[in-house]
């Protein structure tokens, strides 16, 4: 039976498995920019600076082409520029908050809620938290849960419909998954190791199924099979990008909001198939 909690309440991030420590941050003065600091941030491939005071409080943050473009004008840093970089978030978040927090900001400071009044000096701030951070193998694997525990969901959906001995659920997927799956099954039965066929079923195999089922279909619903037609082809491409790592997984807020659309339809779903699954008492 799939994890309800998971459904309704989404997932709690720590952030500071995936933040940059505010102690390893690099921080620039108020004032005229230094040519220095703009090129110990190009030779560290920092994007962003944190901003501090004359007294070394932090006060704010700016992006690396930001500092960039302020020498290029003859402009100073001012304090409320610094100040308007300043975004804070608190540590521990669902996984939904820091998703929308990084579409609306590309980077912000993380702090301990009870702290979030507090903010402005090095103690109040945990870290640093940028777009790039998203692509942290801790960020993966919190997708990676979601993504297993929706593709197990899909495959208990088809096990609870599709009931025949024969395996007539198997009819509708092409030839190229069937000679994968029935010659996978094939080899464990002949090295007596029963597994049900469905066990063979990648994720693409699995949303084939069940959008062809008519019988999944109606059980779910006009709502739930538009999700399905809707993330067929992009869900298995998310679950490869997470799974292995050639490329990066987030690069833009743009990737995030098409993330963010990806896990809305995945929760529907989810949720969906919990409510139509047999409870035990």
């Amino acid at each position: 039976m799939l994890a309800l909690d998971l459904w309704e309440h989404d997932i709690s991030v720590d952030l500071g498995y995936l933040a940059v420590h505010i102690c390893e941050c690099y921080a620039v003065p108020l004032g005229p920019i230094r040519p220095h600091d703009l090129k110990e941030l190009n030779d560290r491939d920092f994007d962003q600076a944190i901003v501090v005071n004359a007294k070394g409080d932090l006060i704010g943050g700016i992006t690396a082409w930001r500092l960039e473009d302020l020498r290029r004008n003859n402009q100073e840093l001012s304090q409320e520029e610094a100040v308007s970089g300043f975004k804070e978030i608190h540590n521990h978040c669902s996984l939904d908050v820091l998703l929308e927090f990084l579409s609306a900001s590309k980077f912000g400071f993380i702090v301990e809620e009870h702290d979030a009044e507090q903010l402005g000096t090095y103690a109040s701030v945990l870290g640093l938290l940028t777009i790039a951070d998203l692509n942290k193998r801790y960020f993966r694997s919190l997708l990676y849960m979601i993504l297993a525990e929706i593709e197990m969901a899909f495959a208990g959906l088809i096990m609870q419909c599709c009931t025949d001995p024969n395996n007539k659920w198997l009819e509708k997927l092409g030839d190229d998954s069937l000679r994968r799956i029935l010659g996978f099954w094939q080899l464990s039965k002949f090295r007596n190791v029963e597994v049900d066929p469905i066990e063979y079923c990648n994720l693409t195999d699995l949303l084939v199924v069940t959008k062809k089922n008519p019988e999944i279909g109606r059980i779910l619903g006009n709502e739930s099979s538009a999700c399905i037609k809707r993330i067929r082809k992009q869900l298995p491409e998310w679950r490869n990008r997470v799974m292995h790592p050639v490329r990066p997984l987030i690069t833009s807020q743009g990737d995030i909001a098409a993330l963010r659309n990806v896990l809305a339809d995945i929760y529907s779903l989810g949720k969906r198939i919990y409510e139509i699954q047999p409870k035990s008492r």
